[in-house]
């Protein structure tokens, strides 16, 4: 009787420390998502303002900069979506991708400052 009652304790521990694992998980991933919503709800919901109270806004100084950390943040929004997804191999698809849209922003925040 021993016997099974260690054993149902250990299994019931180890199946308990694997949920907690996978709930952990789980909770990064929907944080990231949940973010990423959040962040094209206020990003739409800026632009769909500003032509409101701003005539000519692009031509306004501080449309540069603010254009600039919005294109930086939407740039970073495939590297962090990356850290939601748990298949490895899509995983480091998504990384690659997101690297390379990240360098592409960086490049037309760059020229936007530097007028190559």
């Amino acid at each position: 009787m021993r016997d099974y009652e260690e054993n149902n304790y250990n299994t019931n521990s180890r199946t308990s420390q694997m949920r907690g694992s996978i709930s952990n998980e789980s909770t990064n991933g929907d944080t990231i998502i949940l973010l990423v919503v959040v962040w094209m709800f206020i990003s739409r919901i800026f632009w769909f303002l500003i032509p409101k109270f701003f005539d000519q806004y692009f031509s306004q100084g501080w449309f540069e900069p603010v254009n600039a950390l919005m294109t930086f943040i939407w740039g970073l929004i495939p590297i962090g979506l990356a850290f939601a997804i748990k298949d490895k191999s899509k995983q480091g698809v998504l990384f690659v991708l997101g690297g390379i849209y990240l360098l592409y922003s960086v490049f037309e925040i760059v020229t936007t400052f530097v007028k190559l």
